[in-house]
């Protein structure tokens, strides 16, 4: 059994069975009944005279601790049979009783890691039915408890179907897939639930929901992010995308890096693709920058990712550490520097298709 990649702090309880007699088939969701961060957890579940932990935890920010590899049981349910078969988590609460609130970023973050722990093990759907007898399973059906709280058990629907949606997606033949979303205006004040645009300055939002980028090209410069607010507008025809709540949600679920993301009338419309702007054509090549060459040579130093593209086709993979390479009469090359590098060498291979389109200035990966 692995582990989630989507650890960003671990610290090993004592209070766990090794190995857990079970495979993994369910998955259990708890809240911390307070704003507990990722390390705080830890060292709670560090005593040994507590005698209880959890798998994962996660924090209002959305961080992710691990606490019980899952190839352990975790003392999290009061109950011997679930823990063995359930990867527990905890997740703490940005608000207190009665409704013990989960901040967005979150329950996004749940989201993603009940994604990753079913595709890992084996898990085709995440089965809610109100009782034990699904595999998404809490904690107040096995003990005297109002745990996982009113805010987090009236989402038990919502993430079982946002789960399932994302490991159909993995099945889904290849090709664009198409998202929907009304928005609820335009440079206007964002509200509870509301998605808005913003096409200038900044956008003046507090940080209580998801934003996204979208440059001259309708392609998201980033995925969206939560909890920092007043985003800047891109220049030459960008524009923001600013959620709270629902709305929040399904553009954190909806948009990722690199999607098309383009709005007709009150309707914004997401495509799944990969896609990059351009920085320039046949120009210097700055920082973070993606510049297409289409004669002569790139003239650039050594420190970025370059690729020879032939008839929509990468000839290797990004090379790293040359510069300057010579451009074949017919073909481009890409050349990226810092986070554009990155950008590069992460998706391009041999062989990957790559469409430049010099007339509007973007790259397009298959």
């Amino acid at each position: 059994m692995s582990n989630s990649s989507l650890v960003n702090y671990t610290k090993i309880s004592p209070n766990s069975n090794n190995p857990r007699s079970s495979g993994i088939r369910k998955i259990t969701i708890h809240h911390c009944a307070g704003n507990v961060g990722v390390e705080t957890l830890g060292s709670i579940f560090a005593a040994a005279s507590r005698q209880a932990s959890a798998n994962y935890g996660i924090g209002s920010d959305g961080r992710v601790g691990m606490y019980v590899e899952e190839k352990n049981r975790a003392w999290t349910s009061s109950n011997a049979d679930n823990d063995q078969q359930a990867v527990t988590i905890e997740v703490a609460n940005d608000g207190g009783a009665p409704e013990w609130h989960v901040s967005d970023a979150a329950l996004a973050k749940l989201i993603d890691l009940c994604v990753d722990i079913c595709q890992r093990n084996g898990i085709e759907k995440l089965n809610y039915t109100g009782d034990k007898s699904g595999n998404l399973t809490m904690h107040k059906w096995f003990a005297a408890t109002m745990c996982p709280g009113a805010y987090l058990e009236s989402k038990f629907p919502y993430i079982a179907e946002e789960v399932n949606r994302r490991l159909g997606e993995e099945k889904a033949p290849e090709g664009k897939e198409t998202w929907y979303y009304q928005l609820s205006g335009t440079d206007t004040g964002r509200g509870e639930d509301m998605l808005v645009r913003y096409t200038k300055g900044r956008t003046g939002t507090n940080r209580y929901g998801f934003e996204v980028a979208i440059d001259r090209n309708a392609i998201a410069v980033t995925d969206p992010i939560y909890g920092e607010g007043n985003m800047e507008v891109p220049g030459g025809g960008g524009y923001v995308l600013s959620g709270h709540g629902e709305a929040g949600k399904w553009l954190y679920g909806a948009v990722k890096q690199g999607y098309l993301v383009a709005v007709y009338g009150e309707t914004v419309k997401v495509q799944k693709a990969c896609c990059r702007s351009l920085d320039g054509i046949d120009t210097g090549r700055g920082e973070n920058q993606l510049i297409a060459y289409t004669k002569g040579r790139t003239g650039t130093n050594p420190y970025g990712f370059e690729v020879c593209i032939v008839e929509g086709e990468a000839t290797s993979e990004p090379i790293y550490g040359n510069g300057n390479i010579l451009v074949a009469e017919g073909t481009y090359v890409l050349s990226g520097h810092g986070e554009a590098g990155k950008w590069l060498y992460g998706h391009v291979k041999k062989g990957t298709k790559v469409t430049v389109n010099t007339q509007f200035g973007f790259v397009s990966i298959e």
